[in-house]
């Protein structure tokens, strides 16, 4: 199912949840991944009924994140095309987000090894230019123009229910519009 309202806004984070951003369209992507290819093995392997499958499979092979090819006449294998396997650290970061996070009473359920050196690895994000590690607490949004300009008009437009709309715009930047309040700091 996409979410068209929020694929529209000048955000690359929206526009990416408007593409990828619902339960079987993640679940599809991760099994694709995995090497699941056909239709009836990627039905089996994430429980979704055949008629939602074949719409997400639409739906990604016209935003070119899947490409099929016929196997056999009227029977079809999904791979994941650059653009699919540029989802990759997404992925990734969800696994290491659950993995911290959820609760695993047997053991975390998946591990990744890096084939080059055979360990186990976890996610790290690096700076590209210094190489430093990347988190939330020192690193900051910068929104274009435009985005900041459609941010601050869609805020005044439809505040919050019960707030004025400086008391709305309290707490949202992407730089020019105010660092949210993600965590608190200690």
């Amino acid at each position: 199912m996409r979410i068209p309202d929020i694929a529209t806004q000048n955000c690359s984070i929206a526009h990416a949840i408007g593409v990828v951003g619902d339960t079987w369209t993640l679940m599809v992507v991760r099994e694709l991944f995995l090497g699941t290819r056909r239709f009836d093995d990627l039905q089996l392997a994430t429980g979704i009924s055949p008629h939602l499958l074949s719409v997400r499979l639409r739906e990604l092979v016209a935003d070119g994140i899947v490409e099929r090819t016929e196997y056999r006449a009227g029977r079809y294998e999904h791979f994941l095309t650059k653009k699919g396997a540029d989802l990759w650290p997404v992925m990734f970061a969800l696994l290491d987000w659950a993995d911290r996070w959820g609760e695993w009473p047997q053991g975390r359920p998946v591990y990744v090894r890096h084939t080059e050196c055979g360990k186990l690895t976890k996610l790290k994000l690096r700076c590209s230019c210094c190489d430093g590690p990347i988190h939330h607490a020192n690193t900051r949004f910068e929104g274009s123009p435009g985005a900041l300009a459609e941010r601050q008009a869609r805020m005044e437009k439809a505040p919050l229910a019960g707030a004025t709309p400086a008391r709305a715009k309290r707490g949202a930047t992407v730089k020019g519009v105010t660092r949210s309040r993600a965590t608190r700091n200690p």
